[in-house]
């Protein structure tokens, strides 16, 4: 589908995301100016609610506006303040200015909502955050027959919709969309949802087709109201392409979706860019070579082959550029020169050029990131060799990749003419593992319980494909994902369950080593601290090697190569590790998953088949087994931190010393009984999953199961390998401790 920008919203568009992706969101006032959205549009209510705090079993309404819109346009309003039976709470009324005054001669909770049951009928209706003003709405008998109507959540479509902007509030929203303002009082902000409602819309109906379909059918529309949406939206998608191509559909025509085919077409986009050169697939690996692109020397003298001495800038040119007139100048209004800044590029210059490491301490407002950006972009793109930086926070890493290096490099190619590329690396769990993804939305999604509510898992699986969608090799630390529904680990990988090759969507479709391709052509590469330190304790290599690095924020150098270089044992993944071994769905235990498969035949094959479920079942016992002792072991470290911080510990604030005093103490004996027999049971469990894997790789099409399989055991022996370094091990050269 093409896009014409009519309306620039970019502003308000997260950094990083795709071309297409902003003028998808600039054509969206156009877009919905054309089309006809169905009953979705054709009569609905627009609501908000003010009330007296967040919990509907203890607050009450201040304040229902309401607004009719027929395609558009308001044509009725309902607005009234609400006694709440109790004084409105100061915070409150700064926020909203609604007085005690303002409500006390308004009518009661009970009779405003029957009066808005009247004014709504049976349409849809439309508010933003729908689970809050559907609660407060329907709390009591007279807003009971509310809850046959179609809530139609205008936050839960942005954030799928419109993954890429910075932030869903409806202030936002309609500043992004130029719509009425929203003051946080119900009928002001009724008619700025008004104005936005119809752009949320078109951003659904811009997603792709089989998109758009694949998130209607993830939840009834009983349990998620949205996807009845997404259902409708996606009907009117397949009337719309059969009146632009003159066919017939049939009336149960289907779109399959397949998540490999959508990021092919999101990299389409990505190869489309990269040229002027030709992309030559290698068919072994499914890497990509950019013909005309070299990728920067990693090492100096690599090969057998002396490498010529590098070619450096001289002072005065760097210096120059230092200056209105040079490409700071560029980049800047107004930039003055500040001798400081100056000095310290060249001490970096000198540095590179010498060979020889260097400290530097600046103050604030000297500009450091360009004193040593500027000299390394020179460098590198003089010698195609590759400079790393590692920052401590991954926000400067954010605003070197979006900021500073897109200026540097704008500036550089209208002076030079050539392309400074750079690019940025975090650690595995940054990124969305597509692997793990595509087995969540292919499996029947689950209702999950957080603070005692059951909530379904969709609204954020069809944030997350959505953001696959509109995303190229980004991380997911902007987009803000409900981690109680869908936990990072279950849609991440580290590097242990990094399957490379033998996953479907290895190479240049993964978020991760898609990333390290781009890294792979970069002349700078920007790091982190801790993806820095584990690369530089690591046997192989995470990121590419570079003749020079530049650590940033070393003051917590220190600190990131300590925890980089431990061995840790993590009761939060032997927690999940005993989860999945004692569960009994098969979606989380990969062995009962196996055993429900019928992966082999017992009639074909029956002294296989027996040998086989004898293996199997042992497994599982013994996994049940060696959960449950991990629980006691776990148990036996929280009462051991209770001991040593007293009654009030606090978890996750403190680091104890294992000293040989502590040793001594009858609570640590219990840590040591129980890690014993944690010990043993897991060795056994270890042992005999190790002998099913070997029996399993003779029988075809189970890669699945055994993938999923060898990755919980090596979960569990990682576990076991640290539980044993730190209550076994008494080499002096460990410093032995536990945060409690």
């Amino acid at each position: 589908m093409l896009y014409n920008s009519t309306m620039s919203i970019d502003v308000y568009i997260t950094q990083g995301t795709p071309q297409d992706v902003r003028a998808r969101y600039n054509s969206l006032k156009e877009l919905a100016a054309t089309l006809d959205f169905g009953y979705l549009d054709d009569e609905v209510v627009v609501l908000d609610t003010e009330t007296t705090g967040l919990s509907f079993k203890k607050e009450e309404l201040t304040q229902i506006a309401a607004a009719r819109m027929k395609k558009g346009k308001i044509t009725d309003w309902f607005v009234t303040f609400v006694n709440p039976g109790k004084p409105i709470p100061a915070n409150i009324t700064d926020l909203t200015k609604i007085t005690n005054d303002d409500v006390r001669d308004a009518p009661t909770p009970d009779f405003a909502r029957a009066k808005l049951v009247e004014f709504v009928g049976d349409c849809p209706i439309v508010a933003h955050n729908a689970p809050f003003d559907f609660n407060f709405c329907t709390k009591d008998e007279a807003g009971g027959p509310l809850k046959n109507n179609l809530w139609i959540d205008s936050l839960d479509i942005a954030r799928i919709a419109l993954v890429r902007l910075n932030s869903f509030r409806l202030k936002e929203l309609a500043l992004a969309f130029d719509a009425p303002p929203s003051t946080h009082r119900a009928d002001a902000d009724v008619e700025s949802l008004c104005a936005v409602y119809r752009y949320l819309l078109a951003a659904v109906f811009a997603l792709p087709p089989d998109l758009v379909e694949k998130i209607s059918q993830l939840e009834d529309k009983e349990v998620w109201p949205t996807g009845e949406v997404f259902r409708v939206i996606s009907q009117l998608q397949k009337a719309h392409f059969e009146a632009q191509q003159d066919v017939t559909l049939s009336p149960d025509a289907s779109i399959p979706f397949n998540l490999k085919a959508l990021r092919r077409r999101r990299i389409h986009e990505v190869e489309k860019r990269t040229v002027a050169h030709t992309i030559v697939d290698d068919t072994d690996t499914g890497m990509h070579d950019i013909e005309g692109f070299v990728p920067s020397q990693s090492v100096f003298g690599a090969g057998k082959t002396k490498q010529p001495p590098l070619s450096m800038p001289l002072p005065e040119e760097i210096s120059d550029e230092f200056s209105p007139e040079g490409i700071l100048g560029k980049m800047y209004d107004n930039y003055e020169r500040r001798e400081e800044q100056v000095a310290m590029a060249n001490h970096v210059l000198q540095a590179f050029s010498t060979e020889q490491n260097l400290v530097i301490e600046a103050g604030t407002g000297v500009g450091k990131s360009m004193a040593y950006l500027l000299p390394s972009a020179f460098i590198a793109m003089r010698n195609n060799v590759k400079v790393g930086v590692a920052t401590k926070t991954n926000s400067l890493l954010d605003q070197l990749i979006y900021k500073e290096l897109p200026a540097l490099a704008a500036a550089l190619k209208s002076t030079t003419g050539q392309d400074l590329r750079f690019a940025s690396l975090k650690g595995f769990t940054h990124y969305p593992c597509l692997r793990k993804i595509d087995r969540i939305v292919m499996d029947e999604l689950r209702m999950v319980q957080v603070n005692g509510e059951l909530l379904s898992q969709a609204p954020v699986v069809a944030q997350l494909l959505s953001f696959i969608e509109q995303s190229e090799y980004d991380d997911l630390d902007a987009v803000p994902l409900h981690r109680h529904i869908l936990p990072r680990y279950s849609i991440t990988s580290d590097s242990r369950e990094c399957m490379r090759k033998k996953c479907p969507f290895f190479n240049n479709l993964c978020f991760t080593h898609g990333k390290r391709e781009q890294a792979k052509y970069a002349h700078i590469v920007v790091t982190n601290h801790s993806l820095f330190f584990i690369d530089a304790s690591s046997p192989g290599p995470l990121l590419p090697k570079a003749p020079f690095w530049i650590v940033d924020e070393a003051h917590g150098a220190e600190d990131a190569a300590r925890k980089a270089t431990a061995q840790r044992f993590s009761a939060y993944e032997a927690k999940r590790v005993a989860d999945a071994l004692m569960s009994e769905d098969a979606r989380r235990n990969p062995f009962v998953s196996l055993l429900r498969s019928n992966a082999v035949d017992q009639s074909k094959q029956p002294e296989a088949a027996s040998l086989y479920f004898g293996l199997l079942n042992k497994v599982i016992h013994e996994g049940k087994t060696f959960a449950s002792t991990t629980m006691k072991f776990l148990d036996a470290v929280k009462n051991l931190s209770t001991f040593v911080l007293g009654a009030h510990a606090q978890y996750d604030k403190e680091e104890i010393l294992i000293t040989n005093e502590l040793i001594q103490t009858y609570e640590f004996s219990r840590v040591q009984k129980t890690y014993d027999e944690f010990a043993l049971n897991g060795q056994d469990f270890a042992k005999h999953a190790g002998e099913l894997l070997a029996f399993l790789e003779g029988f075809e099409n189970i890669n699945s199961f055994i993938n999923e399989i060898a990755l919980l055991v090596s979960h569990a022996s990682t576990l076991l390998d640290a539980a044993k370094l730190v209550l076994e091990k008494h080499d002096s050269e460990y410093i032995r401790s536990f945060t409690a």
